[in-house]
């Protein structure tokens, strides 16, 4: 394996006591190649692009809004979520993109540092998005070789942005883990304050004699007022839910 040293001028450098290791630096090259173009096209001034090295994507945007799409944990490509993607890096991280055979076991291409052996083959991917595409390129490899409960736990802790995917046989693809916008809670809250205290400053001093089918009306119409506004969590998470079946969702649980 590899031995790491420390010279006296405080420099580093590797002895490999194997001859034929060789050390990849795909894990975060990806993502430095990326930085370097960005870095060189805005210093060209050009105000809007998309680049796409396949698991890392990094985008400018100036007067273009960009969207992508995050593919289900499978080998075939089958788009799963709708993300914006301004001015931001998106890097995806799996453990099915890549496998060998061994024995009885099908395992990936990554490595568990702890173990020093091959992951077990699965249907799992870890997305990372930041404003640094070799940050998300580094995360999302390092996170991929972690468990999934120390995966949850080191996304948490360290406050990442994160998507990570788990499909088993023919299930529904399942989202482990999310992070959640501010404002899919804020928004809501504003506008029921909003539209209540509206209601409540215009209507203070109004006496009201409903009838049963006055009452039957208001009665629907709240139900899908709340229905609409409950249905913006999912648009503001960027959800893979449409915004009818946003909507849907949303009347289900009301009705519930």
């Amino acid at each position: 394996m590899f031995r790491v040293f420390k010279s006296k001028e405080f420099y580093f450098f590797i002895s490999k006591k194997i001859d034929c290791l060789e050390i990849d630096f795909g894990g975060i090259a990806e993502g430095y190649a990326l930085k370097k173009i960005i870095d060189m096209m805005q210093k060209e001034g050009v105000d809007d692009a998309l680049i796409n090295f396949g698991g890392n994507i990094t985008s400018i945007s100036k007067n273009h809004k960009w969207k992508t799409y995050i593919n289900e944990p499978l080998k075939e490509i089958k788009p799963f979520r709708e993300i914006n993607l301004n001015n931001q890096s998106i890097s995806t991280s799996s453990l099915y993109g890549k496998f060998i055979n061994y024995k009885s076991d099908k395992l990936s291409h990554i490595i568990n540092p702890k173990t020093k052996k091959l992951k077990k083959y699965q249907n799992l991917s870890v997305s990372i998005i930041s404003n640094n595409p070799v940050y998300s390129d580094a995360l999302s490899t390092a996170i991929i070789s972690m468990s999934v409960n120390e995966m949850l736990e080191f996304i948490r802790k360290n406050k990442i942005k994160a998507i990570v995917l788990k499909k088993m046989g023919d299930k529904k693809t399942e989202i482990i883990y999310k992070t959640e916008s501010w404002q899919s809670y804020v928004v809501p809250i504003l506008l029921y304050l909003i539209i209540g205290g509206s209601l409540v400053i215009t209507n203070r001093n109004v006496e009201f004699n409903l009838t049963i089918r006055d009452a039957f009306v208001m009665t629907i119409l709240s139900w899908l007022l709340m229905s609409i506004l409950c249905a913006v969590p999912f648009v503001y998470t960027q959800s893979d839910l449409s915004i009818i079946d946003a909507v849907f969702e949303s009347m289900s649980g009301i009705t519930t």
